[in-house]
């Protein structure tokens, strides 16, 4: 035989009848090996030597995958839903029904630890370049397809996928819990569940209307720049999709090339928070 030429082996194993069912004839069952390596190769011969070894020692307790899990295995499994909920610093719930690419935006600046939950519906798709930035990401994602028919689907999904965190971890969650979504039918249940946990809702990711307002006011004060100037500043960075409208938009109420820049080298930073395909 050559280096290239595999085989499968037949095996025959006895299997004895049951002690409480003497009339009970044995049943002779016959399996096969397939060897995923040349049959001249050491590995080869070691895995066919183990396979025959087995089914010539006849043994009462061949179908040993059958047997049930210890008793520490059980325990351990139980806990794998409490594991999976609180290993996490961030969890994301993403109402992708709701504008979905909308809530996505920033997504660069996800990091080890965010865990993101898509939740969609059946005739939705996904922008090609956003699906790379998802391939890339350090954080872990989750697609979670919407069988309930109702109007608010999604946002029952939602809030059902957080109870049902709280209900498994006894409460023992992820650090904060963030629900992208324009809607608003999500507010009472937020009121409530923040006496347990940590919790809220925003547009997207990278949030950029709670963090714009800030950032303006803390970085482009009086007398430098007006109150007015600010305001417009505020507009123009809440609409940014790229450097050149940015600049055009900037220079039509700020009348200094200077300050212009300024605006421009400061934003430079948080473009991540926006749009990122």
């Amino acid at each position: 035989m050559t280096n290239e030429e595999y085989q499968t082996r037949p095996i025959t194993w006895t299997v004895s009848p049951i002690p409480d069912d003497p009339d009970e004839s044995s049943q002779v069952q016959t399996g096969s090996f397939y060897s995923g390596t040349p049959l001249n190769s050491s590995e080869d011969t070691a895995s066919v030597e183990t396979q025959v070894s087995f089914a010539e020692s006849d043994k009462d307790d061949l179908p040993q995958s059958q047997e049930p899990p210890r008793e520490d295995e059980s325990a351990d499994h139980e806990k794998e839903p409490e594991k999976a909920a609180s290993c996490y610093k961030r969890i994301f719930y993403v109402d992708y029904e709701n504008s979905g690419e909308k809530r996505l935006e920033g997504i660069s600046v996800l990091k080890k630890g965010d865990l993101v939950k898509l939740f969609y519906s059946e005739k939705q798709t996904i922008n090609l370049d956003l699906l790379q930035l998802i391939l890339k990401s350090e954080a872990d994602f989750e697609y979670i397809r919407n069988e309930i028919k109702h109007q608010q689907a999604v946002d029952i999904q939602i809030l059902l996928d957080i109870y049902k965190s709280l209900a498994l971890t006894s409460g023992a969650v992820a650090a904060q819990h963030i629900i992208l979504s324009g809607d608003n039918g999500y507010d009472t249940d937020i009121k409530e569940l923040k006496q347990k946990i940590n919790i809220k809702k925003q547009c997207s990711i990278g949030n950029r209307e709670a963090f714009i307002p800030t950032f303006v006011g803390s970085t482009f004060k009086e007398p430098t720049f007006s109150k007015g100037e600010r305001t417009e500043i505020s507009k123009c960075l809440l609409a940014y999709e790229n450097d050149a409208s940015l600049k055009k938009a900037l220079s039509e109420f700020i009348n200094t090339a200077d300050k212009v820049n300024t605006v421009m080298e400061k934003f430079e930073p948080h473009k991540m928070l926006y749009k990122n395909w």
